[in-house]
């Protein structure tokens, strides 16, 4: 489950935040989203920043672009003019007066000089290309190539050619003045003047700006995206968007099976430490732990602080054990013994899943509350019948055997049919699960035995110990009785029950 690299043991199990490998294979629409940013270079999922005005919204869209994780952003304030209109409007207008005396159609050209034309062209080609621009010596290239073609024309050819050109060249000058003429409004430019897809889009009725920032890489994953959601944010702390969206929401999938795996293993401890304990030490061993937890609660929520929940439940647990190991050390080290099973099951679980290559996901996180449950489960069965045979070395009973064999094998049946699924989700929580109660019956029926079988021996020799009279002291009678001294109670053989 491990492996060394820098010198420190790394886990060889890892956690999969993507999204996309919980769909099944060949679905149309990952294929689709894949297809779109690999053609398009940008990604369907993009942040949301919002501005109160175009000036912010300008600004906002520099820093942004300036960050290495973006790859552009979408918004409408770059449409609009930079300058306010109380600078622009009278050059607006002067410009406005002077082309309305455009006229309507180009004047005829006079007749083109194709001698003078043609020099002031090898002129130019001799200028372009002295130049090291590559682009310059292309123009260049293109250049020679039209005088070679204009000195195969004869003279009237060439009067033609260059004058239809001129006149060419006029007309679409004057088009180009017509259009600023047309463009060239006093009025001065503001968000209704632009289509109304766009502004409704973009603008909000409270005149909020909206700015789309997409990244450069794919961020399906979690390194790329915690790097953009962290260059982002580093612009606008309170961006949004469908990728802040699956960060949070990946985190607190995360946390929250791991802090459910705490609680739940804290409460089996509570709940198998209750029940190995004597009736009567129940009260002593719970109710003080519980009372300096309060108390610790209540400080906290006196000095306005907030104490966190899983660290209270630890303390209780803690000192609750510390209690029992005072009154009654063996229900504590049989409470520690039960819980072997669900610990290294679980561990066995992750060695076996960093073998066969399958990663942990926000499917089949869930597993770590529920092999804890079922391997406490076939624990506590163990641990029962070893304390009803304490004589001797422990072997778990057939009966028992062939109970926990059957109870595992119809879950791996009903976990394992999730294993048909096309969705790779649902594969994937059904293979762990079935690796998990499998690895905890196996620790449940091998290595608790062992561990009990130990303790047995221990046991038996601890009795054995305190059953063998002094030496030194003369052999007294069993019903011999002491004024001052209690009555001894010598332990008799093993008597076989009838039934």
């Amino acid at each position: 489950a491990f492996e060394w690299g820098q010198g420190f043991p790394k886990p060889r199990l890892v956690y999969d935040h993507n999204l996309l490998n919980l769909q099944a294979d060949g679905l149309e629409s990952v294929e689709a989203q894949k297809r779109i940013f690999e053609s398009s270079n940008n990604s369907l999922l993009f942040a949301i920043s919002l501005a109160d005005s175009a000036e912010e919204a300008r600004q906002r869209k520099a820093e942004f672009e300036a960050l290495p994780t973006v790859r552009n952003v979408e918004e409408l304030a770059t449409r609009l003019p930079i300058y306010s209109p109380q600078e622009t409007q009278l050059m607006v207008q002067g410009f406005h007066a002077y082309l309305t005396h455009l006229p309507p159609q180009p004047p005829p050209p006079p007749p083109a000089n194709p001698g003078q034309v043609g020099v002031m062209l090898d002129e130019l080609h001799r200028f372009i290309s002295q130049s090291d621009n590559p682009q310059a010596r292309k123009v260049a290239e293109h250049l020679d190539q039209f005088l070679d073609r204009l000195d195969e024309l004869d003279l009237r050819e060439q009067i033609t050619l260059l004058t239809e050109f001129q006149y060419r060249l006029s007309y679409a000058l004057l088009a180009q003045f017509q259009a600023l003429a047309q463009a060239s409004d006093p009025e001065p430019v503001s968000v209704a003047d632009l289509p109304s897809e766009l502004a409704t889009r973009y603008v909000s009725p409270r005149g909020e700006w909206l700015l789309q920032v997409f990244p450069k890489d794919q961020i399906w994953d979690m390194e790329p995206l915690g790097e953009f959601v962290k260059d982002v944010r580093s612009v606008d702390a309170e961006v949004t968007g469908t990728p802040l969206q699956n960060f949070e929401a990946a985190q607190q999938i995360k946390q929250s099976y791991e802090i459910c795996a705490v609680y739940s293993l804290i409460v089996i401890l509570l709940i198998l430490l209750f029940d190995f304990l004597p009736n009567e030490l129940v009260p002593r061993t719970f109710v003080p732990p519980a009372i300096a937890v309060g108390v610790i609660a209540a400080a906290a929520a006196y000095r306005g602080g907030q104490f966190p929940i899983v660290s209270l439940l630890l303390a209780y647990c803690a000192g609750a054990f510390l209690m029992a190991c005072w009154w009654d050390r063996g229900a504590a080290v049989e409470t520690l013994v039960g819980i072997i099973p669900p610990l290294l099951g679980l561990l066995l679980t992750f060695g076996i899943l960093a073998i066969l290559d399958i990663p942990l996901n926000p499917a089949n996180l869930i597993i770590l509350p529920l092999i804890i449950g079922i391997g406490v489960d076939n624990g506590v069965h163990v641990l029962h019948d070893f304390r009803h045979r304490r004589a001797g070395n422990y072997q778990l009973s057939s009966s028992l055997v062939n109970a926990i064999t059957m109870t595992t094998s119809t879950s791996i049946v009903g976990f394992g049919s999730m294993m048909i699924s096309a969705h790779r989700g649902l594969y994937s929580l059904g293979a762990v699960l079935s690796i998990g109660v499998m690895s905890c019956a196996c620790l449940a029926l091998v290595t608790l035995p062992s561990v009990l079988t130990l303790v047995a021996r221990r046991r038996g020799g601890s009795d054995q110990q305190q059953a063998e009279p002094p030496i030194d002291q003369p052999d007294a009678p069993e019903s011999a009785v002491d004024d001052d001294s209690e009555v001894r109670i010598i332990p008799l053989p093993n008597v076989p029950r009838v039934a």
